[in-house]
C-alpha cells in the first residue's frame, strides 16, 4: 500500500534542504506581510516590529534557500577545470593502458573522473576505474583502461575523459555490474556452442556526465 501522501511530502522536504529553506522563508515572509494568521486568531502578529522581523528573517531564509538550490542544480563547466590528456598520445597503439593528464583545480563535490570508450552515435562504455586526482600538483590518472574485447589489431577507437556526478556514477556502476554478469553468461553460452551479442553501449548520458577531452588510439594486438 502506498505511503500516506503527507509522509511522502515530509520526507521529500527533509531530504531537500534548499526546498525546505525556500518553503520556510516564504511562510515567514507571508506571515510578516499579512500580519500573521488572523483567521480565528490562530497566529496574529499585531506588533509592527514583529511583522518586520518575521518578514526580514523570511526574506533572508528564502534567499539562502534559492542560493543553495541554484548551487545544487548548477552543473560544472569543463572549461573551468582545463582537463587535458598527456598520456597516451594521439594514435598510440595500446591494449591495456593507463591514462594520465593535467587539471587546473580540484574536482567539484561528489564528482569523479572517468574514461569512456566512445562508439558511433556518441554511445559510450566505461573503462578503467575512477580517476585519482592530485589538485595541488595539477595531475590526474585513470588506471586499467582497455580497447575493448572485440577491437581488432590496428582498429581506431576514441576515448573521452568525463566529469561524472552522482547520477552518472550510478549509471556507469550499474553498467559495469551488468557487463560482468553478461560476460559470465556469454562465456557459458559460447562453451555450449551458442552465439550471443555483447552488452550494448550506453546511448543516453545523464546531465552530470560532462565530456572534457577526447583522444583517438589504435589497437596494439
Amino acid at each position: 500500500m502506498p505511503d500516506d501522501w503527507k509522509t511522502v511530502v515530509a520526507g521529500g522536504l527533509i531530504e531537500s534542504v534548499p526546498t525546505l529553506l525556500i518553503l520556510l522563508g516564504a511562510c515567514l515572509l507571508v506571515l510578516g506581510l499579512a500580519g500573521g494568521i488572523t483567521f480565528h486568531q490562530w497566529l496574529p502578529i499585531a506588533e509592527v516590529w514583529a511583522r518586520i522581523g518575521a518578514g526580514t528573517v523570511g526574506a533572508l531564509i528564502l534567499g539562502l534557500g534559492f542560493f543553495s538550490w541554484t548551487r545544487r542544480c548548477s552543473l560544472p563547466k569543463s572549461r573551468n577545470y582545463r582537463i587535458e590528456i598527456n598520456y597516451p598520445t594521439k594514435n598510440d597503439e595500446v591494449d591495456t593502458f593507463d591514462v594520465k593528464g593535467t587539471i587546473k583545480k580540484a574536482l567539484p563535490e561528489n564528482y569523479t573522473l572517468r574514461v569512456l570508450r566512445v562508439y558511433s552515435e556518441n554511445r559510450v562504455a566505461p573503462t578503467g576505474g575512477e580517476g585519482w586526482v592530485d589538485p595541488e600538483k595539477g595531475i590526474w590518472e585513470v588506471t586499467g583502461c582497455n580497447m575493448g574485447t572485440i577491437a581488432r589489431k590496428g582498429e581506431q577507437r576514441d576515448f573521452a575523459v568525463y566529469l561524472v556526478g552522482p547520477s552518472g556514477k550510478a549509471l556507469l556502476d550499474y553498467f559495469g555490474d551488468a557487463g560482468r554478469v553478461h560476460k559470465l553468461a556469454m562465456d557459458k553460452l559460447q562453451k555450449a556452442g551458442i552465439e550471443t551479442e555483447y552488452l550494448p553501449a550506453i546511448r543516453k548520458h545523464t546531465p552530470d556526465m560532462i565530456e572534457c577531452c577526447r583522444l583517438s588510439l589504435r589497437k596494439k594486438s
